[in-house]
């Protein structure tokens, strides 16, 4: 296990800083894709064993089915390669924002980055994690502990199936744990509520999703 921070400074000033969760093998995987806007995504690969390897990356809609584009990422013993999403699929359209599948017939680990130009023209990283389709979902409920809405800053939560079709319920609470009503929204369920209320009493559940921020 392992994990590192990096930094961007500009003129002596700190731009921006993530962290690198260690990185699990698999042999297919998920991850969100957006070069809407100011946004664009780049995707690290890596090879972990001693013999080389190919690596198929195939882009599709945010619906997951719909085929943009694929490529090839030739990979030698211990090597890596790293690019943004559209040096890997040529033809990627502009503004593109869905899905890169990627498989190996051997294990490969792998890691996103989301980067956006501010309007002072900063250029800003945060990391990204993979959906790995090896891994069984969980049902259990997903707690993020803060949502960030003012200042200039957004929250943007990214779900991805790794399953077929699925339906997702997301309900807000504020900082006294009282529920918030979003427009539009159905308040949340009393077993939600008393799952919440099991988490303080020390309760653990699984946290594994995927969220960017911008």
């Amino acid at each position: 296990m392992g994990a590192a921070v990096f930094s961007y400074s500009q003129g002596g000033i700190l731009v921006t800083q993530s962290g690198i969760p260690s990185a699990t093998p698999t042999t297919h995987a998920h991850v969100y894709v957006d070069t809407t806007g100011l946004h664009n995504t780049g995707l690290a690969i890596a090879n972990p064993a001693g013999t080389a390897l190919s690596v198929s990356v195939t882009a599709f809609q945010a619906d997951g089915s719909t085929r943009i584009g694929s490529g090839t990422v030739p990979l030698v013993p211990l090597g890596h390669a790293a690019a943004f999403a559209g040096q890997f699929i040529q033809g990627l359209p502009s503004g593109f924002a869905g899905v890169l599948d990627i498989s190996a017939p051997q294990p490969f680990v792998a890691l996103t980055l989301r980067s956006l130009q501010n309007s002072r023209g900063d250029f800003l990283l945060t990391t990204m994690p993979i959906a790995d389709l090896r891994q069984t979902p969980t049902t259990s409920p997903l707690v993020f502990p803060q949502i960030a809405d003012s200042g200039g800053y957004q929250t943007q939560i990214i779900l991805l199936s790794t399953a077929g079709s699925s339906t997702v319920t997301v309900d807000y609470f504020g900082n006294d744990g009282a529920p918030v009503i979003v427009e539009g929204a159905e308040p949340p369920s009393p077993d939600l509520l008393e799952q919440l209320l099991k988490k303080r009493r020390g309760e653990t559940f699984q946290l594994a999703a995927l969220i960017g921020s911008r």
